[in-house]
């Protein structure tokens, strides 16, 4: 990270299944797009929002990603499925940001279920489950931490 010791960031809250591979397969053929989208913001951080985080621990997560950008991924969110709603993943994704431990300038989520959400949320980007994520939506992205 570039700057001072708390710098300013952008936070992009990460699903894997059918964003960084196409549904449930588990073969990250996306990740090289994403982690090339993440080195041209040094300014971009990560937290997983992903049902990985249920069943692996977060340094084993990391290893998903190339080592230059293990430390870009500063956490992952907290677990509200067995009490939460409609939104589930937006509220989680806000109650990790309410505890960041960074200043978060921006943030948006890359993620395949619109339901997780609230309706029109002006902070996702819905990947296509069959496929995951594309160029398109990498720009979208930036879109919205412009």
């Amino acid at each position: 990270m570039r700057g001072h010791d708390n710098p300013m960031v952008d936070v992009v809250a990460l699903d894997f299944d059918g964003v960084l591979h196409r549904g449930t397969t588990g073969t990250f053929r996306h990740l090289p797009l994403f982690c090339d989208w993440l080195r041209g913001r040094p300014d971009t951080c990560v937290v997983l929002s992903t049902d990985w985080r249920l069943s692996e621990p977060l340094d084993e997560l990391r290893e998903y990603f190339p080592e230059d950008l293990r430390e870009r991924i500063l956490g992952e969110t907290p677990d509200f499925s067995d009490w939460c709603g409609a939104a589930c993943r937006e509220q989680e994704i806000l109650a990790w940001l309410s505890a960041a431990p960074r200043r978060v300038r921006k943030w948006a989520a890359l993620d395949d279920t619109a339901s997780l959400f609230h309706l029109n949320c002006p902070h996702l980007v819905l990947t296509n489950a069959r496929e995951g994520i594309s160029t398109q939506d990498l720009d979208r992205l930036t879109g919205k931490l412009a």
